[in-house]
């Protein structure tokens, strides 16, 4: 290689390099973007719907893109087309569950009130070219530590650290909650690649906690009916006719199972749908229809076997657990001035295989289904910090599990407020009061009352 070459290859390093220090220098000092139309932090859900309209702007030519035609680098193109951007949100909360019957609940929720960080979330976001977008979302999390494990003690997850003369540390773990690739088709239809939330309802999408009105999202909508997020495919898009819109989504993965973010036990895949209207009725009203159809698939890994009978060595595959599921949902999201109205109904169905049920406390589990939804009325004040007043309701019909031995059905209300002092931090304080309708004799007429406070923020 000739010194003109070297300098060349010096000179295109040099750039990189400094294309490099700008778009950092960039990222810290720029603000994390924001809309103010509906939450704080829209640019942390980046709803499909959103994405699909969200189309970056072609920075000017910089000086290094300049410099590299000049040497005729034609390799090198576009180093600082689109900055590289990095955001997040944090939750801080306290919390504190009393009940009359703390021997029994308290086998299931902490007795004590207790301040901790419940979310914090990065976010890495890349417009790659025109038609291509990028998004990975990860979840910092303490787990597993402090995991009730199966004798009753609580899992303890404390090392040592080396780097710092063997001190003691205590390590959790990395979720990836979101990691996926995206192309515009058309105007209208965009398909999308990898691990993605699964289109459903309202809370399942609005997923950042800085855009949760409430503290906590309501109980039914933890339960799982739905798969919170799956791996594979996803085709959405919009179509708007004048003041009205159609949103629809259809999804194809790997089903259910746990370890369904990476693995597909049977090969059976799961399908998903969504459509969802818009209107200018009243302010803006919406409404949604949603279903997934799957198997869940658990079972042990395959193993090698000798065949008395042709000495042979065959593959075994295990069957373990296996049933088929259908869950569905509807949802409707009613704004107006400041006034905030919302539900949700969602229900699930399981019916296992032949010889493929789950075994428990209670025997072999039966085909069952569960149902539940809430309700959510808030009024967004123009002063006081853009106060919100809000009220909850909800109840949910579970499965019938070992725990139904505990319960079967839950019941409960919440009122609390909202406060934004500021676009990218929110100010929670909530009351609320749990019951179990047909309780067992163990927590038969038991109530819980929870009072908790939080404070969310973007980043």
């Amino acid at each position: 290689m000739n010194r003109r070459s070297y300098a060349l290859g010096a000179i295109a390093s040099l750039a990189v390099l400094l294309s490099s220090a700008q778009v950092a220098l960039a990222q810290v000092h720029a603000p994390p973007p924001h809309s103010s139309q509906t939450a704080p932090t829209q640019p942390l859900d980046v709803t499909p719907e959103a994405a699909a309209h969200a189309k970056a702007a072609s920075p000017p030519t910089s000086d290094v893109e300049v410099e590299l035609a000049q040497l005729e680098l034609s390799d090198v193109e576009k180093i600082t087309e689109d900055a590289l951007e990095i955001y997040g949100f944090a939750a801080f909360s306290y919390v504190n569950v009393v009940s009359a019957n703390r021997q029994v609940i308290n086998q299931f929720i902490a007795k004590e009130g207790s301040f901790y960080i419940g979310d914090l979330n990065l976010y890495l976001r890349k417009q790659i070219a025109e038609q291509w977008r990028t998004l990975v979302e990860l979840r910092v999390t303490y787990a597993p530590n402090g995991r009730v494990l199966g004798d009753g003690t609580i899992e303890n997850n404390q090392s040592y650290d080396q780097g710092n003369f063997g001190r003691p540390v205590n390590w959790g773990g990395v979720n990836i909650e979101r990691a996926w690739v995206e192309y515009d088709l058309l105007p209208q239809l965009t398909v999308q690649a990898g691990a993605f939330l699964t289109p459903y309802g309202i809370w399942n999408v609005d997923h950042g906690m800085p855009a949760i009105i409430s503290i906590t999202r309501p109980y039914v909508m933890n339960e799982q009916i739905f798969p919170e997020r799956q791996a594979g495919i996803q085709l959405y898009g919009m179509h708007t006719m004048g003041e009205y819109a159609l949103g629809y989504h259809a999804t194809v993965s790997n089903g259910r199972g746990y370890f369904d973010q990476f693995r597909d036990l049977d090969e059976t895949k799961a399908f998903g749908a969504r459509l969802q209207f818009h209107t200018p009725w009243l302010g803006s009203l919406r409404f949604g229809v949603s279903a997934y159809q799957g198997r869940f698939v658990d079972r042990e890994s395959d193993y090698t076997k000798l065949n008395p009978k042709t000495g042979v060595v065959d593959n075994v595959t295990p069957k373990g657990v296996r049933y088929d599921e259908f869950a569905y949902g509807f949802d409707i999201l009613q704004e107006w001035r400041g006034l905030r109205v919302q539900a949700e109904l969602v229900g699930h169905s399981v019916g296992y295989l032949d010889g493929r049920r789950q075994a428990d406390a209670a025997g072999f589990r039966p085909d069952t289904y569960s149902i539940g939804g809430y309700v959510l009325v808030g009024y967004r004040f123009s002063s006081l910090w853009n106060m919100m007043p809000y009220g909850t309701y909800q109840r949910y019909r579970r499965e019938e599990t070992s725990q139904a031995a505990v319960f079967s059905s839950l019941e409960n209300y919440q009122v609390g407020l909202n406060f934004r002092p500021v676009p990218t931090l929110v100010l929670k304080v909530q009351w609320g009061q749990s019951w179990i309708p047909g309780a067992k004799r163990l927590v038969v007429d038991d109530m819980l009352n929870t009072i908790g406070a939080q404070v969310t923020w973007v980043f």
